[in-house]
Order: structure tokens, then C-alpha cells, then sequence
């Protein structure tokens, strides 16, 4: 699959609305991939290399790494959890930012004992990561990461300051 059709710009998008649906070879189209209903299976490495995997809230749709222990995929957003495991639950390495420049955020959790890796210039804020690393004095506690060529933000809400302090004194 590819991004313009007799040499235009437009951007190609994948929707998986129930189903089955299997990518098996490396593709070069840079639109979003939506899991909304059925499933997604990557037989290939570079099978989203530049798409982004829009995982949102509302959706039920799934993806499977097949028998992958390696994916690439341009950039990752949404609310729900993603799992770094393969069909026969090996971890899978995810490497994000492959030609992304841009700024998403994902809201959901990398689960599984899979890995991630940020490459790219692209901003990837990862708002539902739960890491306590360094508070500053406003709202929310911050930590930037430099990963190779990316940047990766994570925010982490008072809530979860206030809540971890309480939890402290309980335990005293």
C-alpha cells in the first residue's frame, strides 16, 4: 500500500472495521491505521512502517504481531493499551518514528514484556505511562527523554502526585 496514486500527495488510511485483515509485505503509506472493530495482522516488519496506529477509545478492533518479535511503525496515538506480545507471546520490539515529524499522544500503555523505541525528530507524549522521575512545581509531573534523534515527553497528572503522597503517610 501506498500514500498517492499517479504521483498526488493525499495520504492513504487504513480502517479495520471487523474482520480479519493481514498486511504481509512492507508498505509505504503515512496515514493513520484504525483497529476499529476485527483484527490487524502484521506478517511483516515494515507491514505500517510510516502509518500511525490510531487506538481509540471507542474502538474494539485489535492487532496482532503474528509471529513478529519486531515492528516499525511511524508513530503511535489514542487512548487504548497496546500489547508488545506476538501469537505464541514472545515480546515484541516496537520501534516508533519512522518517518514522523509530527506530535502524538498516546493515552493507553505499552503491557506485555515487549520494548519500545523512539527514533525520529517526531514528539511522542506519552500521557497514561505511570514513571515518577522528576516533579516540578506546577501541575504535573514531567520527564523528557532523549532517545536517539526523538524526543519523548511524558506528563503525568497532580492526581497521581496526590495520590502516590497519601499512600506514603498511609503506610508510615
Amino acid at each position: 500500500l501506498q500514500d498517492a496514486l499517479g504521483g498526488g500527495t493525499r495520504k492513504l488510511h487504513l480502517t479495520v472495521a471487523g474482520g480479519s485483515f493481514t498486511l504481509g509485505a512492507a508498505n509505504t503509506f503515512s496515514g493513520d491505521t484504525r483497529l476499529a472493530g476485527g483484527t490487524l495482522s502484521l506478517t511483516h516488519t515494515s507491514a505500517v512502517q510510516n502509518s500511525t496506529l490510531d487506538l481509540r477509545f471507542e474502538d474494539t478492533g485489535t492487532l496482532s504481531f503474528s509471529n513478529l518479535t519486531a515492528a516499525t511503525m511511524g508513530s503511535i496515538k489514542g487512548e487504548r493499551n497496546l500489547a508488545l506480545t506476538n501469537a505464541n507471546g514472545a515480546p515484541v520490539t516496537l520501534t516508533l518514528g519512522n518517518n514522523f515529524t509530527g506530535t502524538n499522544t498516546f493515552y493507553g500503555a505499552f503491557t506485555g514484556s515487549g520494548s519500545v523505541i523512539k527514533t525520529n525528530s517526531g514528539l511522542l507524549i506519552l500521557a497514561g505511562v505511570v514513571i515518577v522521575i522528576v516533579a516540578t512545581g506546577g501541575s504535573a509531573l514531567l520527564l523528557l527523554l532523549k532517545l536517539g534523534k526523538g524526543l519523548i515527553f511524558l506528563a503525568i497528572p497532580l492526581w497521581f502526585l496526590v495520590k502516590s503522597a497519601i499512600a506514603s503517610l498511609l503506610s508510615l
